[in-house]
């Protein structure tokens, strides 16, 4: 199984809650506290012009600005407010308000890092893992991502585990890598739920850890109840054949379907197999169609072959051989080699 690939930026929300009664008065409120914050900005005080810079962000209280945002960004980051300086490096790196520019993005994220910004410092490092506004250097990513990872920041303990399980960066310790995976999977708001599902592989193959197939189980669920698509589906295998937990069909079967909701094509293929075969479900060869249908238009081999096989011998859907003949022809060409032996190609 291949595993999750580095995290995706990470960008702070910029959200601020007000409540008032009425519309009116939460805009007269609004208009206040902008009132306030400008002054406060105007004074000096630099979590003034953050906020300030917020609302403008937003909208709240002032007409929506993302180039005035900014200026108040750069004030209070002028002024030493971390918060400042990360959001508007934020902005330069997707160009909100200012012009891109990702070599000042990142300096701003250093120094957002220097003063304590666990987000920032987790933006640089993959700033320097994909060479973005920095030269590519995955030694000072690694270094970065265990700066963020020691103030419990959950992605960043995933990426410098993905680290040390490939050696990038740093001398390859799949131990630790386990170690880190554990971290990210047990950090904050729930954890990271790619790092679950990694240290679960870890357990199925023994990896970095002794084999302990009901662990991985366990984690699976964990990652799969968070939403990642890809444990629920190697969850339902364990249901399938008992591996880790007791046999349960039916619980496969309802696995695969969240697989499949999730987006998980694979859980799509395994849950029409099911419905071919009425494994933990009623047969019911149409609906099977139905999901080959879903995973092969999502670029699924299998999915294309075995609707193939559906139109081939008109089950499920009416019989159509030039159906089947293009279905089998995209398999093929998707690396299925089944597929290809029906077609006569190598």
């Amino acid at each position: 199984m291949r595993r999750t690939s580095l995290s995706i930026l990470f960008l702070l929300a910029l959200v601020v809650g007000m409540h008032a009664s009425t519309p009116s008065a939460r805009a007269a409120d609004a208009a206040q506290t902008v009132s306030g914050e400008t002054k406060g900005c105007n004074g000096g005080d630099a979590v003034s012009c953050y906020n300030l810079a917020v609302d403008y962000d937003n909208g709240d209280g002032v007409a929506k600005d993302t180039a005035r945002a900014a200026t108040f960004y750069a004030k209070g980051c002028d002024g030493g407010h971390m918060g400042s300086c990360y959001n508007l490096a934020v902005d330069y790196d997707t160009g909100e308000g200012v012009a891109k520019d990702l070599g000042r993005a990142a300096s701003l994220y250093a120094k957002a890092c220097d003063g304590g910004h666990s987000g920032a410092c987790y933006n640089l490092a993959l700033d320097y893992d994909h060479g973005e506004g920095v030269a590519k250097d995955t030694a000072r990513a690694a270094t970065l991502y265990a700066k963020a990872c020691d103030d419990a920041h959950a992605s960043a303990c995933f990426n410098l585990a993905v680290d040390y399980d490939t050696g990038d960066g740093v001398t390859q310790d799949k131990a630790h890598g386990a170690q880190l995976y554990q971290t990210s999977c047990d950090g904050a708001a729930g954890g990271d739920m790619k790092g679950c599902y990694n240290l679960a592989l870890d357990y199925d193959n023994g990896e970095g850890v002794a084999k302990d197939t009901a662990r991985a189980a366990t984690l699976y669920a964990k990652a799969c109840d968070g939403g990642h698509a890809k444990s629920c589906q190697n969850l339902a295998i364990d249901y399938d054949n008992g591996e880790g937990v007791g046999k349960d069909l039916g619980h496969a079967a309802n696995l695969y379907a969240k697989a499949c909701d999730l987006g998980d094509l694979k859980g799509c293929v395994n849950l029409g197999v099911d419905y071919d075969n009425g494994d933990g479900v009623a047969r019911d060869q149409a609906r099977a169609a139905t999901l080959y249908a879903k995973a092969c238009d999502g670029g699924n081999a299998k999915g294309c072959f075995n609707l193939g096989l559906d139109y081939d011998n008109g089950e499920g859907v009416a019989q159509d051989k030039a159906r089947a003949a293009s279905l089998y022809a995209k398999a093929c060409n998707g690396g299925n080699a089944k597929a290809c032996d029906k077609t006569g190609r190598k």
